[in-house]
């Protein structure tokens, strides 16, 4: 990235290498968000159907609650 001279002290920089370092750095971290934004909208989903699936097992609980109760009361008379 650098050049030195003679007495091996820095002379200049080599812009042009640290351009193609950084794009290269760039593209890799784009990657990663990339990959990252596919995990998140899996989650989200994963986290939808479990909030569909909770759902239905409320409403299941509560209408086997309500038979339970039913059925007590026929008990207890």
């Amino acid at each position: 990235m650098v050049v030195c001279d003679t007495n091996g002290e820095i002379y200049t920089v080599r812009y042009d290498a640290v351009n193609a370092m950084l794009l290269n750095e760039f593209i890799n971290e784009h990657k990663a968000f990339v990959t990252e934004q596919r995990k998140v909208q899996e989650q989200g989903r994963s986290i939808q159907e479990q909030e569909v699936m909770i759902t239905e097992l409320k409403k299941e609980v509560e209408a086997l609650v309500a038979h339970a109760k039913k059925q007590d009361s026929k008990f207890k008379r």
